[in-house]
């Protein structure tokens, strides 16, 4: 299935489109930044690979939680891209009423 196909044929313009995919890579990513900088941020050592085992060690630890927050960006995202769709719908209906009023003088 071709996200991008779908979410055109509903309506949905760039803008909105990616309203929806940032709400979806954020949700998948928060788990292992909350992780790397909350949980993980007490392992000593300031080498790169103390920093590289500080995010393998989130990236990790974030898989379970991972679908869930995928999932909730994803909704949100959705949510955003909607309320962006229907103050476009709005704007075009205001437009197209006032060019009907000019029409009518």
């Amino acid at each position: 299935m071709d996200i991008k196909k779908l979410l055109k044929s509903q309506g949905y313009n760039l803008r909105e489109r990616i309203n929806l995919y940032a709400g979806t890579i954020m949700g998948g990513v928060a788990p292992a930044i909350f992780l790397r900088y909350v949980w993980a941020s007490g392992i000593e050592g300031d080498s790169w690979q103390a920093e590289l085992f500080r995010w393998g060690i989130s990236v990790v630890g974030a898989v379970p939680f991972t679908l869930n927050s995928t999932s909730a960006g994803a909704i949100t995202g959705y949510f955003s891209a909607n309320s962006l769709k229907r103050k476009r719908f709005e704007k075009e209906r205001e437009l197209e009423e006032t060019l009907r009023n000019l029409n009518k003088k």
